[in-house]
């Protein structure tokens, strides 16, 4: 029974890296990781970023009890370059290799940092071959989307935006491709959960917009044996985000995925375009990661290029995750 607590503990942690508004002064409580004794906690700090030169980038903190010893932190890279193989690199730390100071808002996972103050918000990520500076030109303002907690039993899973939508600028360096001070759009998000993945979702899909258009989000979630998905859509110039009805998905692991649904007034539509990147983790962590899937199931993330269409015709384009749980 011990062996098997281990595995799948261990498991879990490797999973876990691989998922792996005015300018307002930053709480710096929205920094803090708040730690629990579930050995299924999970919480995740997540940047994403589309550069003016085509690069799309993702950098993610995560915290978790899995594995041998509590309050273990990860920091990772994913770096895709213009018409270039995406690079994604992770690294994880003990409990006393990361820390929190409230000084200086800032969160630090070995090599990497996250802090926020002077309505700016920076997130350096060292890893492996894969070095990341991203500066969001916005400060932190928590902001909990309609149903932002979703229950499983006596767990749970909570999701809030700190940055929906920024101008960044974005030091990169990955295998084959380096830049500095490039320009571009941003977005950070706060997860936090005790739940296992199969219990809260069958499948996530969640765009963020940034060129174009208004700026807008549209994150939808099928829930676990359930008809139809739930979500919700916030567009800038709106004070926070509104629940839309009547949404469908469309388009599994391999075809490109779309979604529609009411909101904005009207019928919204978003079409998956171009293909990015696709993580698989019981490939990627190999015996490893097939031991997992007895426990949270096969996950697929596909990251597109995608285009939102709005009620009044307008487009926006941005960056589109969907995430498949079998």
């Amino acid at each position: 029974m011990a062996t098997r607590s281990y595995l799948f503990a261990t498991s879990m942690f490797a999973i876990a890296l691989l998922l792996i508004a005015a300018v307002p002064s930053a709480d710096a409580a929205l920094l803090k990781p708040k730690l629990m004794d579930s050995e299924s906690y999970g919480e995740t700090w997540t940047a994403i970023a589309d550069l003016e030169d085509g690069t799309y980038v993702l950098l993610q903190y995560v915290f978790t009890n899995a594995g041998m010893g509590d309050g273990k932190g990860g920091c990772r890279a994913l770096v895709v370059g213009p018409g270039k193989k995406g690079h994604n690199a992770a690294t994880r730390v003990d409990r006393d290799e990361w820390s929190y100071n409230s000084a200086k808002k800032s969160l630090k996972v070995g090599a990497c940092s996250l802090s926020s103050s002077g309505g700016r918000t920076t997130f350096v990520a060292r890893a492996g071959k894969v070095s990341v500076r991203l500066t969001l030109r916005e400060g932190l303002k928590r902001v909990r989307p309609p149903g932002h907690r979703v229950r499983a039993g006596d767990d749970f899973f909570e999701a809030e935006v700190l940055i929906p939508w920024a101008d960044v600028t974005a030091d990169v360096k990955a295998p084959g491709y380096s830049k500095r001070g490039v320009g571009g759009k941003g977005f950070l998000d706060h997860t936090r959960s005790t739940a296992m993945p199969p219990d809260v979702a069958s499948k996530w899909f969640h765009f963020r917009g940034f060129h174009g258009g208004s700026p807008a989000i549209v994150k939808l979630r099928l829930a676990p044996k359930a008809g139809s998905p739930s979500g919700w859509i916030w567009q800038s110039g709106e004070a926070k985000p509104s629940k839309v009805s009547g949404a469908k998905l469309r388009g599994g692991k391999g075809g490109k995925p779309s979604a529609s649904m009411k909101g904005l007034g009207g019928s919204c539509k978003v079409a998956a375009t171009k293909k990015l990147f696709t993580y698989k983790p019981a490939e990627a962590y190999g015996v490893l990661g097939k031991m997992a899937t007895t426990f949270i199931g096969e996950t697929t993330t596909t990251t597109w290029r995608a285009t939102l269409t709005k009620p009044d015709g307008t487009e926006v384009r941005g960056i589109l995750e969907q995430t498949v749980i079998d």
